[in-house]
This record gives C-alpha cells, sequence and structure tokens, in this order.
C-alpha cells in the first residue's frame, strides 16, 4: 500500500489482519531511503520496486492518486508506470469521493479515459471508516483473484498468444466463449491506448505477465464498467425490462442464475451473460414473464409493454426508459450496448467535466 497519511494506513491494515492479506508499505521496506545519480530515478525506482515485488511476493498494490503530502514516496504517475513495467497490478484511490452524480460522471469518465494502468477503486470503497475498509479489502481479494486467474489461463494456454487473435480474441478465448470476440470489437477503439502495438506478439513470462496485467485492466475498467455483453445486476435488469426490485425477487433470480458469469472478476459483480438471458427468453417469447416459474402478472415494467426499450444508467445505476437517454459521448465505448446516461443530467453535468 503506497499512502502518505498513516492513519488510514492503520485502517486498511486492521481489515487486512481480519481477512488473512499481509499488508506491506513503503516504511516496511525501506522504499523511500535516499535515491543516488547515478542513473535517472525512474530507473532506480523501478528497480527498487522490482526487488521489493520480488522479495516480498506481492500480488497487488494498493495506490493512492495523491501522494503530495510526502514527496519523499515520488509520484503516484512514477509508481504506476514502474508497476506497468513489472506487470503487477495496481489498484488507484481518492479517499473520501463524495456521492454526487458529478463525481460519478468524472470517475466514469476517467475509467474510460484513464484505465490503462490501474483498476479504479469505485467511491464508496476509498472512504477513511472501519466498514468501508474491510469492504476494500474484500473487494481487493476479488480484483487481486481475478487477475491470477488471467494470469494462469494465458500460463496453461500459451496457444492463445501463439495464434496472435488480438486481445479481444484472447480474452473471449479465456472466458471460455470464442464467439465473444465479436462483441468485444466495439470495445477495441482503445487497443492502442490499453496494450501498445503487437501486444500479444511477446511471450516469455515476462511479457504474458504484463499482458494479463493489462487484460485485467481493459476487462475491468472498460467492459464489465460499461455493460454490453456482460451485464451487472441493473443492467440485466433493464435488458429484461424489468425494474431492479424485480430483478431480486427469487423467482427472477432463479430463473436467470443458468446466465451468471463466473470467470475471473466475477466475484465483484453479480455479472450476467447477455447471450445467455436471450437463451432464456427464446423460449418465452422474449419476454422473462412468460419464463416457466416467474410471477410475470406482478413484474414492474421499466419501458412500456414487455417488449418495451430499457438501458442501464451509468449515473443512477438503475435501468431508465429509451426515450430518457441521450446519446453515448464518444469516450463510451461502441461495444457497450445497454449503457447510457439521462438525457436531463448529461445536459445539466457534461459540460462541467474537466476534459
Amino acid at each position: 500500500m503506497i499512502e502518505d497519511q498513516s492513519p488510514f494506513i492503520e485502517l486498511v491494515r486492521k481489515a487486512c489482519a481480519k481477512h488473512n492479506v499481509n499488508l506491506i508499505t513503503p516504511d516496511d521496506v525501506k522504499l523511500g531511503d535516499g535515491f543516488g545519480d547515478e542513473e535517472d530515478i525512474e530507473a532506480q525506482l523501478r528497480k527498487r520496486l522490482r526487488l521489493i515485488v520480488e522479495k516480498q511476493q506481492i500480488d497487488l498494490v494498493l495506490l493512492d492518486s495523491d501522494l503530495s503530502r510526502s514527496p519523499g514516496l515520488r509520484t503516484q504517475t512514477e509508481f504506476r508506470k514502474a508497476f506497468q513495467r513489472i506487470g503487477v497490478p495496481v489498484c488507484r484511490y481518492r479517499k473520501k469521493q463524495t456521492a454526487t452524480t458529478l463525481a460519478l460522471l468524472t470517475f466514469m469518465h476517467r475509467l474510460a479515459s484513464d484505465g490503462a494502468n490501474a483498476i479504479m477503486v469505485p467511491g464508496d470503497l476509498a472512504q477513511t471508516d472501519e466498514v468501508s475498509a474491510n469492504s476494500l479489502v474484500a473487494w481487493l481479494r476479488h480484483i487481486s483473484d481475478g487477475f491470477k486467474r488471467i494470469e494462469s489461463e494465458l500460463e496453461a494456454h500459451k496457444e492463445i498468444l501463439a495464434s496472435s487473435p488480438g486481445p479481444a480474441g484472447v480474452l473471449a478465448q479465456i472466458l471460455g466463449h470464442p464467439s465473444l470476440a465479436a462483441d468485444l470489437l466495439g470495445y477495441t477503439a482503445q487497443n492502442f491506448y490499453f496494450f501498445g502495438p503487437a501486444a500479444t506478439n511477446d511471450k516469455n513470462e515476462a511479457a504474458r505477465k504484463r499482458f494479463a496485467t493489462q487484460l485485467g485492466y481493459w476487462f475491468v475498467n472498460y467492459i464489465l464498467a460499461f455493460p454490453g455483453p456482460l451485464l451487472n445486476k441493473p443492467s440485466a435488469a433493464a435488458y429484461l425490462n424489468i425494474t431492479t426490485a424485480g430483478m431480486a425477487r427469487d423467482d427472477v433470480q432463479k430463473a436467470i442464475a443458468a446466465a451468471q458469469y463466473d470467470g475471473p472478476f466475477g466475484e465483484i459483480g453479480p455479472f450476467y451473460w447477455r447471450e445467455g438471458l436471450d437463451e432464456l427468453l427464446e423460449g418465452a417469447s422474449g419476454d422473462i414473464a412468460l419464463v416457466k416459474d416467474v410471477a410475470g402478472a406482478e413484474l414492474v415494467r421499466v419501458a412500456e409493454g414487455p417488449m418495451g426499450l430499457a438501458y442501464y444508467c451509468l449515473l443512477s445505476r438503475e435501468p431508465i426508459k429509451a426515450e430518457d437517454a441521450a446519446p453515448n459521448p464518444d469516450w463510451i465505448p461502441s461495444g457497450a450496448q445497454l449503457a447510457r446516461i439521462k438525457q436531463e443530467d448529461l445536459d445539466q453535468l457534461g459540460p462541467m467535466l474537466n476534459i
């Protein structure tokens, strides 16, 4: 954990102890000791971090976005660049983020435009209280497990990289859905931004580790965050044209259980395969209310009629009617077919984004 305020470090350390997580800080490994002038600082920092990662067997880095209170720690940008070269996943946070709609819009824009070298920690997990710290550490364990699963799949199936199918093809095969590659093409406009040219051509162990980390960033910050082929619970409700309250009902949950995603990072969900929901609806004339054992008469629709069109609002995190949704800004990936923002919110807050 790289943080410049000791009270927050101790708060997270206590939470780590409850979750059987070993927390290492710069003070523990004397990371801030003086740097020499024999080579540039960035190279020295990278070498030190590489040795620390190897000796301490670091799985994941938790990085504060603001280290201004302790200049000796270097900057968060230097840390992100160094860990990106090493291939160790980083989770980046801002403490005490507000819960305003503008703050959430800013967070989503940051995900899309600045998510290539760290997982962005949701604001509700970066509060400075004991409950949030415990939730944060539990979430970090799931994130770490997700990266390990991706790396393990790449190690076990080196032929995936050998065939050079590009990031979309690699991820589709890792997830066991080769046909998903076509859907993921809608998220590839920024592949250069995430991976650089020919990212899948390096097949040595260090390169695979770096690629697995970049693949995890792309998957979490881009594909899972902006629903398309994989849907979070409220976006799945929008796809079914029912409210989130209806989505939470036991009969609906039982009906859609077979469509639940159980791959890397699935524990931070739940998420659902859109094609799995399609298979369920095929036998019910496209209407969840007609699925066996679902009390359809009691379901409340988002859009009028069983076939009404609804979307998932990135800000309210609720299903919204199609007529209430704005055309997507260009920073939302085209593959995010369920993701929208309410027109009234975008009109009011869009000009306030610091772009």
